[in-house]
């Protein structure tokens, strides 16, 4: 495992941490001093698992396994290979709206896609929403996403005709949503991606119909509206469920020993709200 996130000086406590949880100095774990720090990022295993979770029972959303950009040493992204994939296994896929969870180097966003019908010349296109909790993400990352759904376009219209499958493909389109959420929680990438694919998921369990872009935007619209107190505290508790999340479904007597000792010795975040709850 790697740290996921801008580097943090680690402290002799945090690796201590790390070592009782993973047994293993260098893994996501060890870059915060406890599980609810709004200055901790989430880790793989942790946005995978809550994830995994609350997608158990969606008949029209699928969520993919949380990965990494860049394919090491090589000019390949994990997204390009995971799209290419299910095309090849079915050439009529993306059946359903899929969400792809993806680290950038440092940051967490999250990817949607869809094949949609085009209203105007009544053709199929493939809709690809990126969920971005920053204000940028980076021309240099945006070009990479941009190449992989066009490439994965070229790709599946050249499956669906070996397959006989006649249907022409407009081009994709590609939207970025820059919701820039992080002015009080410069850490909470990855639990900005699991509360956005929430929404996706829930939304869409009450109608099928609802577009991820529309539903992206009212949430980030919805939070900026928070107080700074509000959004530390929404914050919080996603940390508290998505901890609770990962310990049911690899905590052991030993870990859970663990945390009770933490939250005993820990103070929670300084600057997360009082006993204010958000409705």
């Amino acid at each position: 495992m790697t740290i996921i996130g801008d580097e943090i000086p680690l402290i002799s406590e945090k690796q201590s941490l790390s070592k009782v949880l993973l047994n293993d100095e260098n893994n996501e774990l060890s870059d915060g001093t406890n599980f609810w720090d709004k200055n901790r990022q989430l880790t793989t295993d942790e946005i995978a698992c809550y994830l995994q979770k609350i997608a158990a029972n969606a008949k029209n959303t699928q969520v993919n396994y949380p990965t990494g950009l860049y394919v090491p040493y090589s000019t390949r992204t994990h997204l390009e290979d995971a799209l290419n994939e299910n095309i090849k296994s079915d050439p009529s896929w993306p059946n359903e709206v899929q969400l792809f969870p993806i680290n950038t180097g440092g940051h967490w966003i999250l990817v949607s896609l869809q094949k949609i019908v085009n209203k105007k010349n009544n053709k199929l296109q493939i809709k690809c929403v990126i969920f971005n909790s920053l204000r940028a993400l980076g021309h240099d990352k945006e070009n990479s996403l941009k190449r992989v759904i066009n490439s994965f376009n070229s790709e599946l219209m050249g499956e669906m005709s070996n397959n006989n499958i006649k249907v022409h493909l407009n081009e994709p389109e590609i939207i970025f949503l820059h919701a820039d959420l992080q002015q009080y929680l410069s850490q909470s990438c990855g639990a900005f991606v699991c509360m956005a694919a929430q929404e996706v998921i829930e939304q869409r369990e009450s109608n099928s119909d609802s577009a991820p872009y529309t539903l992206l935007k009212n949430y980030a619209d919805r939070f900026k509206k928070y107080s700074a107190e509000e959004q530390y505290e929404i914050d919080f508790q996603h940390r508290l469920v998505n901890r609770n999340c990962y310990l049911d479904k690899y905590g052991d007597a030993r870990i859970n020993a663990s945390y009770t000792q933490l939250e005993i010795k820990h103070s929670q975040p300084k600057n997360r709200a009082s006993g204010k709850r958000v409705s």
